[in-house]
């Protein structure tokens, strides 16, 4: 079998690209290597789930036991904020690769290990990694971006730039979640190739265990939903509440992941002010393959990308599409990629500006007034991700470019 090696900073119970990835290319009968930073003890145990029932080897580098006092973690600690600052000044590929991430050279020491003839570095901060551990094999790297990280402004813009303009235009192929953020990678990093867009969409089979939305039991309140690794102001939660609150019917709210405690506290308090309490529901996180069933017993999938930055403004979250594989309604912020999917799949949702509640209650107040129309849309979705927005149809793409990938590596070499 061919060996494959996906190099991470972000643990696998977070890193669902990550996950989805390994899997379609074990199946697909390469040997895959999961070589991750794992730093989140609280994640540990998801990681572990995971990866017993995968196809594919993961191989953590662990930091998750880390305590005041211990030598190893405030060394790793210390060494990246040196970096950070010393590349501010001197870009060295070293000084880079040490500030992108924590433990970036035991990540490249561990992936680096074993030959593969492919790494795939998932997210910029891995990229050196993946970068040195292919050239000690002699071997070709590639990066799936799964965010925009040098437009965002709460990022170091800078060295994400330093790693674009050093690794990029020498991968084998870059990834990404949206068009619109295909192209912008493209313009920025003047590629030759343009990057393969992935959406981050579930599989068919996630969601055998529900039955279509005419087929369900109808509820008393229409039930907005959204998930995510935490609750907070990205969510939008605070914007819906306050359009609920101006409703002539009641509908609910419900959250769903680890609670930013700040937040959430200003969230609850908000919805007692409004009298909402019973309407507010939040819950704990689940796991991933578990998260379409539990879309299902809602009405709308709210998607949010809050802001005006490039960075929100061009990602789809996973959210989006396991609202369509559930068959959902779609509430998605005004966004680049939002109305690029919606042009897609017409009917299946509508958008609201970010801060704009009163245009965001005359939306949800049509579906109350006309509930036909919410059940359209919740069939609609469900369709649309059965013939397109699936992953057995997303997988494809991933699993023909790293088959052009490979044979072209190796036509080089025997050239």
């Amino acid at each position: 079998m061919i060996p494959l090696c996906l190099v991470s900073h972000g643990q696998p119970a977070a890193n669902p690209r990550l996950v989805r990835d390994g899997h379609a290319l074990a199946e697909a009968g390469y040997s895959v290597r999961v070589v991750a930073l794992q730093l989140q003890r609280n994640l540990v145990e998801h990681d572990r789930a995971i990866a017993d029932k995968a196809k594919w080897q993961y191989e953590p580098v662990d930091f998750s036991a880390r305590k005041n006092g211990t030598m190893s973690w405030n060394y790793v600690r210390a060494r990246r904020r040196a970096a950070a600052a010393l590349a501010s000044r001197w870009p060295s590929e070293e000084l880079v690769a040490r500030a992108a991430g924590y433990a970036s050279p035991e990540l490249a020491t561990e992936a680096g290990k074993q030959p593969a003839d492919l790494f795939i570095a998932y997210q910029h901060n891995s990229l050196p990694a993946a970068s040195w551990a292919a050239k000690r094999h002699g071997a070709v790297f590639a990066l799936d971006a799964q965010d925009l990280l040098a437009d965002c402004s709460a990022e170091p813009v800078a060295l994400t730039r330093s790693i674009e303009m050093r690794y990029l235009r020498d991968c084998a192929y870059v990834s990404t979640m949206s068009e619109a953020a295909a192209k912008r990678l493209q313009e920025t990093n003047n590629l030759c190739r343009a990057p393969i867009v992935l959406h981050n969409t579930p599989g068919l089979w996630e969601r055998c265990s529900i039955v279509p939305p005419p087929d369900r039991h109808s509820t008393e309140l229409i039930s907005l939903y959204w998930f995510g690794q935490t609750i907070g102001s990205h969510s939008c939660a605070d914007q819906v509440l306050d359009a609920m609150s101006r409703l002539p019917r009641r509908i609910r709210l419900v959250l769903r992941g680890q609670p930013e405690e700040s937040f959430v506290m200003k969230l609850r308090k908000a919805a007692e002010d409004f009298g909402l309490s019973q309407q507010l529901e939040i819950l704990p996180r689940a796991e991933p393959t578990e998260m379409v069933p539990l879309a299902a017993e809602h009405d709308i999938l709210l998607g949010t990308q809050p802001g005006a930055e490039l960075f929100h403004q061009m990602a789809i979250g996973n959210k989006v599409f396991t609202g369509m594989m559930a068959g959902l309604a779609l509430a998605l912020s005004d966004t680049i990629a939002h109305r690029e999917l919606l042009s897609e799949v017409p009917g299946c949702g509508f958008l609201f500006q970010d801060r704009d509640v009163e245009g965001l209650t005359a939306k949800l107040r049509e579906l109350l007034d006309d509930p036909s129309r919410l059940e359209a849309m919740k069939l609609l979705s469900w369709h649309h991700a059965e013939v397109r927005f699936n992953w057995e149809q997303e997988s494809k793409i991933l699993l023909q470019t790293v088959n052009t990938v490979l044979s072209r590596s190796l036509l080089e070499v025997q050239g």
